[in-house]
């Protein structure tokens, strides 16, 4: 701000209407000088933060799909390991977790919440991995205490999901 008024009222509500700089005439040319040198290198570093603040935004932005998909992998994974525990269903863990998508896309849900719907639905089973082979792979109809024991899957999975033995 360049202004030949002197008073304080003048300065402080140009200060306040976002003037960086305050200069009164006559002007002394090498104080100008300074204050825009100063005004440039000012003007540097906020170009420089504004830069470095994106890129550390895009980095953050990638390492989160990164993370994403990491976590895609492992429920992938984990619902591969159900189904070799349990392979007669032919990827029963996958339709089930398509049909829930489905069901959420039909109720008007957003992408987010149909995409984690759809895997949680995937991991419904993962608890199977705690049932013994003498009942998961029985051939035969389950007795009564074998259907009790079965039902114990929903709790393994939970365990599992929460990564507690």
């Amino acid at each position: 701000m360049l202004t030949a008024s002197s008073e304080k009222e003048t300065k402080l509500r140009a200060l306040e209407l976002s003037a960086t700089d305050f200069l009164g005439k006559p002007v002394d040319l090498s104080e100008l000088t300074v204050r825009v040198q100063n005004a440039l290198i000012v003007r540097a570093h906020h170009v420089h933060l504004r830069t470095h603040s994106a890129m550390l935004e895009h980095q953050v932005h990638l390492r989160t799909l990164e993370l994403a998909e990491s976590r895609k992998e492992v429920i992938r994974i984990l619902a591969c390991a159900a189904e070799y525990r349990d392979s007669d269903t032919g990827f029963h863990v996958i339709r089930v977790g398509r049909y829930a998508a489905l069901i959420a896309e039909q109720l008007g849900m957003n992408p987010d919440r149909i995409e984690l719907i759809e895997q949680a639905a995937v991991l419904h089973d993962v608890g199977k991995i705690g049932i013994p082979d003498s009942i998961l792979l029985k051939p035969s109809e389950l007795d009564p205490e074998e259907i009790e024991f079965m039902k114990h899957h929903c709790e393994y999975g939970v365990r599992i999901l929460r990564g507690v033995p």
